[in-house]
């Protein structure tokens, strides 16, 4: 059975490890880097666990509707300007890892309808992720707020810093209770 929960700062050792098997140790988050995120920004980020493990992690961060470009700013790693904020409407993903062992499973929709559904009870208007084209399919098919996520643009290099891709689908949910 899934357990998800908010993300503590002694998770970032867990979070770690699992972004590396997503990510590959180059794009992965650091723990430091994942503590400061928890610490920084402790609304939407969740953990999914299974028997006590860590098996899947959603790591999110607000912002003003002023669009994010790249991933580098989505982490804090270059200059978003006063974008970044507790306090703003947009909900832009910034990372999802889950074990290889559930990817199968569908841990990844789960992790976003979590997600999703405490960001529009949060009042939140907009939740948007920026994976790569070749997982746009299974990050769009997750249900928040009763509808499958839009694919809304390409966005050419998003990932500058990653060694896979740099071309990410721009997937986005609206709250379906504001207009």
């Amino acid at each position: 059975m899934i357990a998800f929960r908010m993300a503590r700062p002694d998770d970032a050792a867990a979070c770690a490890r699992l972004d590396g098997l997503a990510w590959g140790a180059e794009a992965a988050a650091s723990e430091e880097r994942l503590r400061a995120r928890i610490l920084a920004h402790p609304f939407g980020n969740l953990v999914a666990e299974a028997d006590g493990a860590i098996v899947g992690s959603v790591w999110t961060v607000c912002s003003h509707p002023r669009e994010i470009a790249t991933w580098a700013q989505a982490i804090g790693a270059e200059d978003a300007g006063a974008s970044l904020t507790p306090f703003g409407e947009l909900v832009v993903g910034v990372n999802i890892a889950v074990e290889p062992s559930w990817l199968a499973r569908g841990l990844t929709q789960a992790l976003i309808e979590r997600i999703g559904a405490l960001c529009f009870a949060a009042g939140k208007r907009t939740l948007v992720f920026f994976p790569p084209v070749a997982s746009e399919a299974r990050v769009a098919s997750a249900c928040v707020g009763g509808r499958p996520g839009r694919v809304t643009a390409l966005v050419p290099g998003y990932f500058r810093h990653a060694d896979n891709s740099d071309l990410a689908a721009r997937v986005e949910w609206s709250n379906p209770e504001l207009p």
